[in-house]
């Protein structure tokens, strides 16, 4: 079936141009959002501000702040920037809203005046040492980003001045999400700039009166919903879109984790910077003017590539903002406007960039022209798979500023944009890229509980990298545009019954000497079923990896209340209950896997009836992994006949740390692993 981006891949450069600055201009299907009558004393939530609303209530904290710290060099006028800041709350009923739960439902609450009053903070931090001085303030303004609002007492804004010279100031302005966007802020600047020019000529502003607040577009939003949901409606047509555009997409983007996925996410986060210089921005941007697509587009098929290499997979999902502001009415109002589109590229084949390229604009194309139904209310179509540990439909965010915005100008007075940070991610990998006269710039917004910074920074170097190639020969193969990314390390994970740490050094040494360096990562130890199973565990996201499985049958049964004849019966079931794991394991995932079975110790081996136990079980372990693709099996007296011992156990270990053997035999297994995931990768290779 001819879809809508398959119409769209097909037509000209100047047809996708004309196409793309019509879609720029869309109109929702509604001419106009009418003014409600303010008598209730709560209002309905947006579809986007209930998802916030519902996440804050999961996780309490700085997760949707909005930060912004300004540099303003010259005599600022405090008394008239505070009555400007005033005005500017008492302007948007957004800046003067609160939220609370009236009939079991969230509802947004309007104040007559800001909540809290408008004062405008100042601290002086003239009397400190110029070192100490610009410490405090980097301290305060994380602070201040970092701090989280409370939904139902307010203010869900705030701002805070900063002395830090006669004639210098930095202002850290904060805003919760749920009443603000990327876009209300520049709404915010231009009209502090109108205000206090005019407070400070001694008149006064003559700002043109707001058509709608944002209750009226929250109100209008769901009546335009509720109304279009009849089949055949533009509703109904955009879901359908949705529906088939993102049917049995990746659940997960895999990436090398650092850490092991928590089990619900964290939100932690932290900034890596990223640069694409003027020469490579500008080569970029001619590739994309010969092909009829955007700077967006084509940063999107780099971003796809680099994150296609970096996990294995060929199916990427990348989540991108629009700023939804398709009616004028809408142009100059502070508030949450934005929605969330999907934009999904499948790599299976060997194109050229340039046809990449082609496929991510028609993608995106076809994604602007169904942007007007909610993330929220697309998820709900689509019903992917649901985790806590991730975010449904897409786990890495794009956002790309085409053009600088226009600079704010305050009478007498410099303002320069200042780095700042809330300390949280809402997604495991975002970049946000701005175009500047210097290039495109920007940052790596990263979850700290899943990445090093070490990481994070060498992705973006490759990213850099990747664009600079493409843009210069756009016509080569994405394989050799991947290629420019060095293989990663081997990622080895290593999920073991027993504390199985101490075999790292001896297994990275002879993965080095094998010319294999390798990333080695343990699962916390008796965790051998549950990883086999999880479908977001260690060993599931390893899919360009291989897990190692290191057994001591013994482990499994150290508890067992009963006779010896309950311990051989649960023994054996937990045998066949393994056998069926990994089976089910290999079926799910493509990484190879390779199960080691360590010796029991002396005093479990001694038992009568234990040894023919345990050779049984032996083999019906080495029986399953021989008929299962991609899995090895190595036997404890497979390593023993290669390296002798004369001590193996180290029986105060096992009872202090559960570290059942000497360190001559974690040298030995570590050497015995590396050579068998030797032998797995070029088996591998070759098949």
């Amino acid at each position: 079936m001819t879809t809508v981006a398959d119409r769209i891949a097909e037509l000209p450069p100047e047809k996708l141009a004309l196409l793309l600055q019509r879609l720029k201009k869309q109109k929702a299907p509604s001419t106009s959002i009418p003014r409600i009558a303010r008598e209730a004393a709560s209002f309905p939530l947006s579809f986007t501000q209930q998802r916030q609303w519902f996440m804050e209530q999961l996780m309490p904290g700085a997760i949707y702040n909005v930060p912004q710290a300004i540099q303003i060099t010259g005599a600022l006028d405090v008394a008239a920037f505070e009555r400007a800041l005033a005005a500017i709350a008492q302007r948007h009923e957004a800046l003067r809203t609160t939220f609370r739960v009236v009939d079991g439902q969230p509802a947004q609450v309007v104040a007559d005046a800001p909540v809290g009053g408008a004062a405008l903070p100042t601290i002086d931090l003239r009397g400190l040492p110029a070192a100490q001085r610009a410490a405090e303030t980097a301290r305060v303004a994380a602070e201040e980003a970092a701090h989280h609002f409370d939904l139902g007492a307010g203010p869900l804004w705030r701002t805070l001045l900063l002395q830090t010279g006669d004639q210098e100031h930095t202002l850290i302005i904060t805003m919760h999400h749920i009443i603000s966007d990327g876009w209300s802020i520049g709404v915010a600047m231009r009209e502090l700039a109108a205000l206090y020019t005019a407070f400070t000529q001694g008149r006064e502003a003559s700002l043109p009166e707001l058509p709608i607040q944002y209750v009226d577009f929250a109100v209008w939003q769901r009546a335009w919903l509720d109304a279009d949901a009849a089949g055949g409606s533009p509703v109904q047509r955009q879901l359908a879109y949705w529906r088939e555009q993102l049917a049995d997409a990746p659940a997960l983007l895999a990436l090398p984790y650092d850490r092991p996925r928590p089990a619900a996410q964290t939100y932690t986060g932290a900034t890596a910077p990223f640069r694409l210089p003027r020469a490579a921005a500008d080569a970029l941007r001619a590739v994309c003017d010969a092909e009829g697509a955007t700077m967006f587009m084509a940063v999107l098929a780099a971003l796809d590539l680099a994150l296609a290499r970096y996990s294995g997979q060929d199916d990427i999902c990348v989540g991108t903002p629009i700023a939804n502001r398709t009616l004028p009415e809408l142009e100059g109002l502070v508030g949450l406007f934005i929605n969330t589109l999907v934009l999904r590229v499948r790599l299976a084949g060997d194109p050229s960039f340039r046809a990449l390229l082609g496929q991510v604009r028609a993608t995106a194309l076809a994604a602007y022209a169904n942007q007007d139904v909610p993330f929220e209310r697309v998820v709900e179509a689509v019903e992917p798979e649901r985790s806590p540990s991730f975010s449904p439909l897409f786990q890495a965010l794009l956002v790309y500023t085409e053009a600088a915005a226009a600079q704010v100008e305050l009478p007498g007075l410099t303002l320069r944009p200042l780095p700042l940070h809330s300390g949280t991610a809402q997604f495991d990998l975002s970049l946000y890229l701005s175009e500047l006269e210097d290039g495109v710039q920007g940052y790596f917004e990263y979850n700290t509980d899943l990445f090093d910074e070490a990481t994070v920074a060498q992705l973006a170097a490759h990213l850099q990298e990747l664009i600079a190639q493409a843009a210069a020969a756009p016509d080569q193969p994405i394989s050799a545009l991947m290629a420019a990314i060095p293989a990663q390390k081997l990622d080895v994970v290593v999920v073991s019954a027993f504390t199985a740490e101490p075999l790292a050094d001896s297994l990275e040494f002879w993965m080095d000497e094998l010319h294999v360096p390798a990333r080695i990562r343990f699962a916390p130890y008796s965790q051998v079923f549950q990883q086999l199973l999880d479908p977001q565990g260690m060993l599931a996201a390893s899919r360009e990896g291989v897990g190692v499985v290191v057994l001591r049958l013994e482990d499994w049964v150290q508890h067992i209340q009963g006779g010896e004849a309950e311990l051989q019966a649960q023994l054996a079931q937990n045998v066949a209950d393994f056998v069926d794991a990994l089976a089910a394991a290999r079926e799910a995932a493509d990484a190879p896997c390779l199960v080691c079975v360590c010796p029991p110790s002396e005093a479990f081996a001694a038992q009568p009836g234990r040894a023919e136990l345990l050779a049984r079980l032996d083999a019906q372990i080495a029986a399953q992994c021989g008929q299962l693709p991609g899995v090895r099996h190595l036997h404890h007296q497979q390593m023993l006949a290669r390296y002798p011992l004369e001590a193996i156990h180290d029986p105060r270990g096992d009872e202090l740390g559960h570290i059942p053997y000497t360190t001559e035999f974690f040298a030995v297994l570590g050497t015995c692993i590396a050579r068998e995931l030797w032998a797995l990768r070029e088996d591998a290779q070759q098949g």
